[in-house]
């Protein structure tokens, strides 16, 4: 499954972050794991190289969340959710198989991943987002 989709679906053209892509690329990790294939691990990592440059464009759209929110509302009321969900699941799942830590709580996920926004969030730090998220995901492998 994870080469008849990996050759459908460059990490260009398998969409942004949801449910069912994390799931997919946890999957995929875990073949990585199982097999060694190193391939297996740069398709993962061209995907979050490619997110960070999605997420560094969209930092223009903090004035117009800060207007919503200086209104009332909540635009992160339901994403919130969805998005600790998520994490919650692969979070169990990578420590059900033994391959992420199980003392991390979903929100400080979430929270680290606003974090690097926050800090290499402009498009010329790039880089520095991919080295901050390379740190995040070394941080919550299990080591015995």
């Amino acid at each position: 499954m994870v080469n008849s989709t990996t050759a459908r679906f460059t990490p260009a053209k398998i969409g942004g972050w949801g449910y069912t892509i994390g799931l997919y690329l946890y999957g995929q990790y875990l073949v990585y794991k199982r097999t060694g294939t190193k391939a297996y691990f740069d398709y993962i990592k061209s995907w979050m190289d490619r997110f960070v440059d999605y997420m560094t464009t969209k930092r223009g759209m903090a004035d117009a969340l800060r207007a919503v929110i200086a209104s009332g509302g909540n635009p992160y009321a339901e994403s919130r959710g969805r998005l600790i969900a998520a994490i919650s699941t692969l979070l169990a799942a990578g420590a059900k198989a033994g391959t992420v830590r199980s003392d991390v709580a979903p929100a400080d996920i979430l929270a680290s991943l606003g974090g690097v926004t926050l800090a290499a969030g402009e498009p010329a730090q790039s880089d520095q987002a991919r080295r901050l998220l390379n740190l995040l995901m070394d941080g919550l492998r299990y080591r015995p």
